[in-house]
């Protein structure tokens, strides 16, 4: 193994490590010496030299770097010692190739030694490089001269050969024109070839391909190694194995000449450098990928060392900053920081903040700098380490304008919201999906006597009146599980006195940020709008009901002719008036019934009765419209028994057929039918029946399927005047049907008819 000086390791490493695989296979002996003369690396030929010829053995050393060359080979010239100051050959300094011979003697043996040199330049040092070739001994036996240097090549030829096929590298001899001439067993096994394979075979073509993966012409890179070999006596490139696998190898090429000084090979020795390749085209891959991230990060990113020198920083940042990259290349940092600093609108705290920063390396730090553009940016840094080391800081800029704005229009629009919500006469809330009250405006003071933090926590219908808890809890899952809004839910409210209120609220379902349902609530006071309705109930009643219950007894008096007979003419008015006064009663009647349901006046009588026997009386009230419209009913009458009120049933399905009636043709049938349906609810089966109204009418459009069953609302206004229609009787059989906890709801095809449908729970 060569053994080298620890300064020139430290400045050529990377080539002496590629050198000494050579060097220390061959039998000459070579030296690295300072222009004094003193060693400063040998291989082990130079060692055995020494040892061999010293004729003490008795000369001890671990290493003979620093060491005089004149103390370890004391040369003679004509058997003349040689003076210090002429020790080596005058022309080898002058930097001239001049092998010159020496003597070197040892007891009766003579040494004729043949040194060549060169002078090279390293990083600023002079290095010269001696190779020592032992050539002829003199012995004091009768030994000729020609059978002693055959005896001594012989042996340098064995040594030569075991070191060369027994090496951990490839060695490689090609002649000039790229032909091989030998490849040791380490060189075979990496290959993949055999010796006779591969001898007289070109290098192109069988373990250096044409081309690179990169695309580099490797054909011309062998010929340039020939022709300037100067150039080339460390490579590295792409090979080729016979199985096609590509792999990276580190070259040290020597040229040989013959006598007459032409080239006639080339010894290159070769180590792998597939895995260095591999890990450094990964690193570059990594980079690069790193790099990659580190400018599609939105945030502007600079990160300065110690000193405050920068490092790096990527587009965002110039960008933020509007910063040229030539600012930069300014040597004077106080001027880069000034110019940021002259963009911010204080300064003075800017700068203050970056000291103390650099005064506590270890700190984060996180602000916000409000430009003079009025642009704010967020600013973060923190210490970059190297293990336990700060090298540095990196700086975090992110603009937070947008984001400041929304804030400011946020805050501004609560604050305004806040306010209509406090000085509102309406109480607004509100609710989790559970019914607890989370929010209650301020007013609730005013409206009830209860301070807000006293119902807050609570569920909303502890304060409700006992006999509207069911309907209004009823409402509120619906609100909560189909999403829908409701209007004018009316309950009773507790006072903080101990009296009752109504109010009429109306309920929708919002989110709150972590996705949770939310109810929210407004609520009227409506006593005396309830007052108002009583009165208008009242009125109705006695001021309506009663005079055109007169009217009715004087128009039948005059239809049956003991008032006088009447013209053809007059029976025509005299019909006319009757139909109108019926219609007139059938309006007020209904609008009573809507307005005691809703004020929960009509309060259901409930019994077990058969569902068949109230489609029978359903049907029977409606046969003789049936008949004069020319319409035929099919009813299915199912026998099974119900907890309802039999009148409200009864009523909700007349007010189906007359409707069915009404939009049929001549000649059409209208079904009445009812089954069990079950249906899935919080993971239960309920069990309902399910009533259906069935007519081959003109149907409804799918936009009018909702706004049916409100008060007053028809599919066409024509028909409160052709069909006779209120627009109450849908209205009422919705209230009579949610009274018993049911569902009624429509489907219809245009010009194929409509299907009532009636839900009621199973009790």
């Amino acid at each position: 193994m060569i053994t080298l000086s620890p300064d020139l390791c430290a400045t050529e490493s990377s080539i002496l490590t590629l050198l000494s695989i050579s060097l220390d296979y061959l039998t000459d002996a070579c030296v690295w010496l300072t222009k004094e003369a003193r060693i400063q690396g040998y291989n082990t030929a130079f060692k055995e030299l020494v040892l061999d010829c010293r004729e003490n053995h008795s000369f001890e050393f671990n290493s003979l770097v620093d060491l005089s060359l004149n103390d370890c080979l004391p040369f003679t010239q004509n058997g003349k010692p040689i003076s210090t100051s002429t020790y080596l050959n005058p022309e080898i300094e002058k930097g001239n190739h001049c092998p010159i011979n020496y003597e070197l003697q040892r007891g009766e043996e003579l040494f004729f030694l043949r040194i060549s040199g060169k002078v090279l330049n390293l990083q600023g040092q002079e290095i010269i490089i001696l190779w020592i070739r032992k050539g002829l001994v003199v012995l004091g036996r009768n030994i000729t001269e020609k059978k002693q240097a055959e005896e001594a090549l012989k042996a340098r030829e064995s040594q030569y050969r075991d070191l060369v096929e027994t090496a951990n590298c490839i060695i490689l001899r090609w002649d000039a024109k790229g032909n091989i001439k030998f490849l040791n067993n380490y060189g075979q096994n990496f290959f993949g070839f055999q010796l006779e394979e591969i001898i007289g075979q070109n290098v192109v073509g069988t373990i250096v391909p044409e081309t690179e993966t990169s695309g580099r012409d490797l054909q011309a890179l062998m010929d340039d190694i020939c022709h300037h070999r100067e150039n080339y006596s460390l490579n590295e490139n792409e090979n080729s194995c016979k199985q096609g696998e590509r792999a990276w190898v580190v070259w040290s090429n020597r040229p040989i000449f013959n006598a007459k000084g032409e080239l006639i090979e080339i010894l290159s020795v070769g180590t792998d450098a597939t895995e260095r390749r591999q890990a450094q085209d990964a690193l570059k891959h990594s980079l690069s990928l790193q790099q990659a991230t580190f400018e599609s990060i939105q945030e502007g990113v600079l990160a300065v060392d110690n000193q405050g020198n920068i490092i790096t920083y990527n587009r965002h940042f110039l960008e933020m900053w509007s910063i040229h990259p030539e600012l930069f290349q300014e040597p004077n940092h106080y001027k880069r920081v000034q110019y940021l600093a002259n963009q911010v609108k204080d300064s003075e705290i800017f700068f203050q903040q970056v000291k103390e920063l650099y005064s506590q390396p270890e700190q984060d730090s996180y602000d916000l700098l409000e430009l003079k553009d009025g642009r704010v940016f967020e600013r973060y840094s923190c210490p970059q380490k190297l293990g336990q080391t700060i090298i540095g800081r990196v700086w975090c800029f992110r603009d937070i304008t947008d984001q400041k704005r929304a804030e400011a229009d946020l805050k501004a629009s609560e604050e305004k919201f806040r306010r209509i919500v406090e000085t509102a006469h309406d109480i607004i809330y509100l609710m989790n999906a559970e019914g607890i009250l989370l929010y209650i405006a301020p007013n609730l003071l005013t409206l009830t006597g209860y301070f807000p933090h006293e119902l807050e926590g609570q569920l909303f219908t502890l304060f409700i009146h006992p006999q509207d808890i069911s309907k209004t809890f009823t409402v509120f899952q619906t609100v909560i599980t189909s999403g829908k809004q409701e209007f004018d839910i009316e309950f009773r409210v507790k006072h903080q006195d101990g009296t009752w209120n109504w109010y009429s609220s109306n309920w929708s379902v919002s989110q709150d940020a972590q996705g949770d349902q939310l109810v929210v609530g407004v609520s009227r006071n409506i006593n005396e709008r309830r007052r108002l309705e009583n009165e208008f109930i009242s009125l109705v009643s006695h001021e309506l009901r009663t005079p055109l219950t007169s009217l009715v007894g004087g128009l039948d008096l005059l239809a049956s002719g003991q008032l006088g007979l009447l013209t053809e003419q007059g029976k025509n008015l005299l019909s006319i008036a009757i139909n109108n006064t019926e219609r007139l009663i059938r309006l007020v009647n209904n609008i009573l019934d809507l307005e005691r349901m809703k004020s929960g006046k009509i309060s259901l009588q409930k019994v077990y009765c058969n569902l068949a026997d109230l489609m029978i009386k359903a049907q029977e009230a409606m046969q003789v419209i049936a008949d004069q419209s020319q319409i035929k009913f099919e009813v299915d009458p199912f026998d099974f028994y119900l907890w309802v009120d039999p009148d409200r049933i009864v009523q909700i399905l007349t007010n189906l057929l007359s409707n069915a009636i009404k939009f049929s043709e001549p000649k059409q049938k209208v079904w009445m039918s009812a089954q069990v349906v079950k249906l899935k609810e919080n993971g239960s089966q309920i069990s309902y029946i399910c009533l259906q109204v069935k007519d081959q009418g003109r149907g409804i459009p799918t936009d009018k399927l909702e706004i049916i069953f409100e008060r007053f609302e028809q599919v066409d206004a024509s028909d409160s005047r052709t069909k006779n229609g209120t627009g109450l009787g849908l209205a009422i059989c919705r209230l009579m049907v949610e009274q018993h906890q049911g569902k009624i709801w429509a489907e219809s095809h245009l010009g194929q008819g409509s299907i009532f449908y009636v839900m009621l729970p199973i009790c």
